[in-house]
């Protein structure tokens, strides 16, 4: 990687950075520029592909465009959005290339045993059987419990539990406290708590399958809903609740309303004061319209097929979806063009991508053992069956990303065409917050250190792609694809999968003998540690010798965030701000972290900010949120540097400074930013030594992009288009009509960061051969 400074400057930008960079400063108070260096890569507003008019800029040169050819106008058309890209034309090869004939989709028509006994979905391409959580076996007629439980089993392989038959705790008295722990009636399937009594949870007939849902669902109890006293009033160790607002005349398991307490519907799918209201649950794609979703595990109609039954069996009717019985669906599903009955064009781009449809193992059963419904998700319905985004608790670009390439016209179902092979995982959601909730599900057994777990996890899914299909092995897997969305990326995976495949991440972190930055105990990479059944050698065997980034290969990607996150930002129509601070930087500054939170950097700085006055001599802003009296979307809309420094591992903050039109200011020794490989950072960004800290001010001082949203997919889009009908319609009469600037009135979907990874995948095809 090319520092952007020199290594021996501690105290000033480079001179001959500064004179490359001189319009770059000057556009944000002449902001003739603006757009030209926040939308790197990217034209400055929409054409009349995307409709909707165009920016001023544009209007410039159409009278000049119009005596030109159509492929004269393509072509400066390419070099417009594809500006600012590094390494050669992967950008403009992607945009000019020839596509190729589409093809009949294949389908499959191989029998699976016992036709999955009716509680799974029968993969045709394969014969396999895909059992959601409760059931396991090639034909998924083993139970697979995860029952609640007071304490994780100290050894062996079997699955500690602490119910009766019925799922009530076998002793509340008993001490011994894991979050499963439940006060009322356990559903040892998924170990979700919910109440007995009046309100209990009744369950379906024994020897029913899994396509039958319970009597009466019944009302939850959260973690935090735990009895404090058994009905005696004895103190039971457990929880804060006592037995008379849980089981008493009024409470909450036993009237109808006007309860004492109230535990929440935390539950995907249910809402009201008593969770008496029931709606649409949270599946990839939501099952095409062709299955029932149930807590996110895909329940296929009879003939249909796949993790997101967009697929039917051989040989049967393609009948139309359920979006007659379920409208709201129309405004989430999507259909990728290889499942069209009848092909929608006579041609495709490439890349074209194979997703294999992993065990729910990897997948989906981690959706159902979530408990919490905003847990692991980017989107969920709201209690009027609307689709809504949620944050996602930082790893929501996990199933973003996963449910947009499902949807996507790069999706093939023919594995012997494809460019390239994605194995997803929710691996995040794995270990956050299904890890530990209950004594299952375990990789080796109940070893509470994240990287060992995740390792192991990461290796039984590469080892089942491998063993189960033909195609790692015939290129030693150079063309799959994985996210390694955690922390610190794929800085722990194991080296049989990382060293050949494709790795997305979010940490471009370079160097070779790296260790674990996280402050998180149960984080650390390169902590040793021994058990004599699950963990006999040094495990850190199984994840050393390579590099947790290898740009030759791997990509950084930006992070998924809310529309809202960025409300105050000119590409979604918001008013330009006076940039009024020097730099900015809200967020935990670790003050109360370990010293290696961060590397120390953000301590340095907030502490040498509060010593020497930043703030009242430089206005630099550096604090945590109720320090600072404004937005973080607002603060860096009125910064012209941003500080870009990393946290446990990643920092989103790159992204979020560019669709700001703030200068990142990177403080990461041999750590890539977002797409830093692909694009020429050196000419919208500020590299820091992080050993020049304390010379931050004078650094600064020397100097007065929409590639980093994803906007891609019909629930985004939605926000983005209004966020930006509402910031236009704010800033209406903020401008004299020929003003040179004008804010972003339409987003240009086209170019955001999906589209800049397809275009990216276009270009590494024949590295993979």
């Amino acid at each position: 990687m090319q520092p952007h400074m020199r290594d021996d400057y501690p105290h000033a930008l480079d001179d001959d950075w500064y004179e490359q960079h001189r319009h770059l400063l000057e556009s944000q108070n002449h902001t003739e520029n603006v757009q030209d260096w926040q939308l790197p890569g990217g034209d400055t507003g929409t054409d009349s592909s995307i409709g909707g008019g165009r920016t001023l800029t544009a209007q410039r040169h159409a009278s000049s465009e119009d005596g030109e050819d159509a492929a004269s106008r393509k072509a400066k058309q390419i070099a417009k959005r594809c500006r600012l890209t590094r390494g050669g034309e992967w950008c403009a090869r992607y945009k000019r290339q020839a596509e190729i004939p589409t093809k009949p989709v294949p389908r499959g028509d191989m029998e699976c045993p016992s036709n999955c006994n009716g509680n799974g979905n029968c993969n045709y391409d394969s014969g396999i059987c895909e059992c959601p959580a409760g059931w396991s076996g090639n034909d998924c007629g083993t139970p697979l419990l995860r029952p609640c439980t007071h304490k994780w089993r100290e050894s062996g392989n079997v699955t500690m539990g602490h119910i009766d038959a019925e799922g009530r705790d076998l002793d509340i008295m008993e001490r011994g406290w894991t979050a499963s722990r439940c006060s009322g009636i356990c559903d040892a399937t998924v170990a979700s708590c919910f109440c007995d009594g009046k309100f209990k949870r009744i369950f379906a007939p024994k020897g029913s399958n899994y396509r039958v849902q319970p009597v009466q669902p019944g009302r939850t109890l959260g973690d935090h809903c735990m009895l404090k006293t058994n009905k005696e009033g004895k103190p039971t160790e457990l929880g804060q609740i006592p037995w008379e607002k849980l089981y008493g005349p009024r409470g909450w398991c036993e009237a109808r309303d006007n309860t004492l307490e109230s535990c929440g519907c935390g539950h995907d799918g249910w809402s009201g004061h008593t969770c008496e209201n029931a709606y649409e649950q949270t599946c990839v794609n939501q099952c095409a319209g062709h299955g029932t979703c149930i807590a996110g595990f895909c329940m296929c109609h009879a003939g249909w097929y796949g993790t997101d039954c967009t697929r039917k069996r051989a040989g049967s009717e393609m009948e139309e979806g359920d979006f007659e019985s379920k409208p709201w669906l129309k405004e989430t599903v999507g259909i990728p063009p290889a499942a069209a009955a009848v092909p929608a064009a006579p041609t495709r781009k490439r890349p074209l991508i194979y997703i294999y449809d992993m065990p729910p193992e990897f997948t989906t059963r981690m959706h159902q053992y979530r408990i919490s419904g905003n847990a692991c998700v980017y989107r969920r319905y709201n209690d009027q069956n609307k689709s809504m985004l949620v944050g996602g608790g930082g790893y929501g670009t996990e199933m973003y990303l996963y449910e947009t390439l499902l949807q996507s016209e790069h999706r093939t179902f023919d594995p012997e065409e494809a460019d390239f092979f994605y194995i997803p995982t929710f691996l995040s959601c794995w270990l956050s917050p299904v890890f530990g909730w209950a004594d299952f599900p375990w990789y080796n057994g109940p070893i509470t250190n994240r990287p060992y777990q995740g390792a192991n996890f990461i290796e039984k899914a590469k080892r089942w792609v491998q063993t189960t299909h033909p195609y790692w092995d015939r290129r030693n897997g150079r063309d799959h694809i994985w996210f390694a969305v955690h922390d610190e990326g794929a800085c722990w995976w194991p080296k049989e999968a990382y060293d050949n495949s494709i790795v997305l991440t979010h940490w471009g972190r370079l160097d070779v003998h790296h260790q674990s930055n996280s402050a998180y105990f149960y984080d650390n990479y390169t902590k040793p540690m021994y058990h004599k059944e699950w963990a006999p050698g040094d495990w850190r065997d199984l994840i050393k010798d390579h590099v947790c980034f290898d740009p030759h290969k791997d990509l950084v990607i930006p992070m998924w965030k809310m529309p809202g996150h960025f409300r105050t930002s000119p590409l979604v129509g918001a008013a330009p701000r006076e940039r009024k601070f020097l730099l900015s930087f809200i967020g935990d500054m670790g003050t109360h972290r370990f010293p290696y939170y961060s590397r120390g950097i953000r301590q340095t700085l907030y502490t040498k900010g509060k010593e020497h006055k930043w703030k009242e001599k430089y206005n630099i802003i550096l604090g945590y949120p109720h320090e600072v009296d404004m937005s973080y979307s607002d603060a860096l809309s009125q910064s012209t540097f941003c500080l870009v420094a990393p946290g446990d591992g990643f920092s989103a903050r790159a992204e979020d400074a560019v669709l700001h039109g703030c200068i990142p200011v990177i403080v990461m020794d041999e750590v890539q930013a977002v797409f830093e490989s692909i694009l020429e950072y050196d000419l919208f960004s500020i590299r820091v030594n992080e050993r020049s800290l304390h010379a931050m001010p004078d650094i600064l001082g020397r100097s007065r992009p929409r590639r980093f949203a994803y906007t891609t997919g019909t629930t985004v889009r939605r926000n983005y288009d209004q966020l930006s009908w509402h910031n236009g319609n704010a800033s209406v009469g903020a401008f004299e009509p020929g003003h040179v600037y004008t804010p972003v009135r339409h987003f240009p979907y086209q170019d955001d960061a999906f589209y800049t990874i397809m275009s990216w995948l276009h270009s590494k095809i024949a590295d993979t051969r």
